[in-house]
C-alpha cells in the first residue's frame, strides 16, 4: 500500500518513511520532501488494506503541499534556501509582497532562478494554519 504512494508521490520528490508508532499499535508514515514539513499519518494496526489506502489516499489529496509540489519547475537548485524562506514566511508571516522583494533581490544575485521563484510565491509559507494571514498568489513583477 504504501510502496504504491510511493511509487505515485517519487515523480514529484517525496518520500515515505514508515516506523512503528510510539504507543502502538500502529505504524506513521511520514511524508518527506525537500521544500516540505514533514507530515506524519497514524495507521493503526488493525486497519484492513482498504482502510490504509483510503487514510493514505487523503492525506495525498488533503496535504497542501503535495499538490504544490506537482507544480514544481523541471529544475530546482536551491531547495534548502527556499525550504528555510517558507519556514521564515510562516515563522514572520510575511505578507506576499514582502517574500516578493526577497525573491526579486534573490534573483538578481543569482541565488534563486525565476521559475524556483514563481513556484514560491505560489506556494507561501510552510504552514498555512487558522490564524495565518490570506495568502494572495501575487505575479512575479507588475506589470
Amino acid at each position: 500500500m504504501v510502496m504504491a504512494v510511493q511509487l505515485e508521490l517519487g515523480a514529484f520528490g517525496w518520500k515515505l518513511a514508515v516506523s512503528h508508532a510510539d504507543p502502538p499499535p500502529g505504524r506513521m508514515v511520514a511524508f518527506i520532501h525537500p521544500l516540505a514539513l514533514t507530515y506524519d499519518v497514524a495507521i493503526l494496526d488493525n486497519l484492513p488494506p482498504s482502510e490504509v489506502r483510503r487514510n493514505l489516499d487523503w492525506a495525498c489529496n488533503n496535504y497542501r503541499d503535495i499538490a504544490l509540489t506537482r507544480e514544481l519547475p523541471v529544475h530546482v537548485y536551491h531547495h534548502a534556501l527556499m525550504f528555510q524562506l517558507r519556514v521564515a514566511a510562516t515563522a514572520n508571516d510575511w505578507s506576499p509582497g514582502t517574500l516578493r522583494g526577497i525573491l526579486l533581490a534573490l534573483i538578481a544575485s543569482d541565488s534563486l532562478t525565476e521559475a524556483e521563484a514563481v513556484w514560491m510565491l505560489q506556494a507561501g509559507p510552510a504552514l498555512v494554519h487558522a490564524r495565518s494571514r490570506e495568502w494572495e498568489v501575487l505575479p512575479l513583477e507588475d506589470d
